[in-house]
C-alpha cells in the first residue's frame, strides 16, 4: 500500500471518503462541487482573514507566486495563519484529489488567493499544467475555495464539463479559450479554468 494511502487515511480521506456518484461526477465532468463545505462563520472569518493580508502586504500581495494585473491575489497562505488549513486538508477534499491523481504519491504545491476586481481579472480557459495528458494521466488536480458567491455576474470560474478527457488544450480544441461567450457552463472547481471578469466590489 502507498505511503500516500496511510497518510491521507490519517487526515480522515479514504477511497470510502467519497460516495460512488461523486467519484463519478469527477471521473465524467471534471470536477465536483462539495456544498457546505465551510460554515458560515469559517467563510466570514476566512474573507476577513485575506482582506487584512491584502491590505498588509499591499503592492507586494502575492508576489511569492505571481501578480496579475485586475485581481487580487494572495500566495503562500498555508504560512501566513493556521485558519487556511482547512482549504488543503478537508478530507473530502484530499479524498477528490487523490481519486483524480489515482491515490498516487502527491503534495500541496501552493495554496494562493484570487480575486476578480470589478470589470477586470478575465482569464482564457487554460490547463494549470505544461501541455495536455492522456486522461487518466493527470499531474495536477486543483481546488478552489468559494469565499463568495460564484456567478455570471461576479467573475464566476467558468467551466466545459468533460474538457479533462480531451487529452489536448483548450487552445488546440476552441476557437477562441477567452471568449466567455462560448461556454455556458459557470460553475464551480474544474480542471480547465478560466475566470470571468468581476463584478463586485470587495
Amino acid at each position: 500500500m502507498p505511503d500516500i494511502v496511510n497518510t491521507l487515511a490519517e487526515l480522515g480521506a479514504t477511497r470510502s471518503t467519497l460516495t460512488p456518484a461523486q467519484s463519478d461526477q469527477l471521473d465524467q465532468f471534471g470536477y465536483l462541487p462539495l456544498p457546505g463545505i465551510l460554515d458560515e462563520v469559517t467563510l466570514e472569518a476566512l474573507r476577513v482573514r485575506c482582506d487584512e493580508l491584502s491590505a498588509s502586504e499591499a503592492d507586494r500581495a502575492g508576489i511569492e507566486a505571481h501578480q496579475e494585473k485586475g485581481t487580487a491575489r494572495l500566495a503562500n497562505l498555508v504560512d501566513k495563519d493556521r485558519m487556511f488549513d482547512r482549504c488543503w486538508n478537508h478530507p473530502a477534499q484530499l479524498a477528490a484529489v487523490a481519486h483524480v491523481l489515482d491515490w498516487q504519491e502527491l503534495k500541496l504545491m501552493s495554496l494562493n488567493g484570487r480575486a476578480a476586481l470589478p470589470g477586470q481579472g478575465h482569464q482564457r480557459l487554460h490547463a494549470d499544467w505544461a501541455g495536455a495528458v492522456a486522461p487518466g494521466s493527470y499531474q495536477v488536480c486543483n481546488s478552489i475555495w468559494l469565499l463568495d458567491a460564484f456567478t455570471e455576474a461576479n467573475g464566476a470560474t467558468r467551466v466545459v464539463p468533460g474538457s479533462h478527457r480531451w487529452g489536448r488544450e483548450p487552445r488546440d480544441v476552441m476557437t477562441d479559450p477567452a471568449d466567455p461567450t462560448t461556454v455556458t457552463h459557470w460553475l464551480t472547481p474544474a480542471l480547465r479554468p478560466g475566470s470571468g471578469p468581476g463584478n463586485v466590489a470587495g
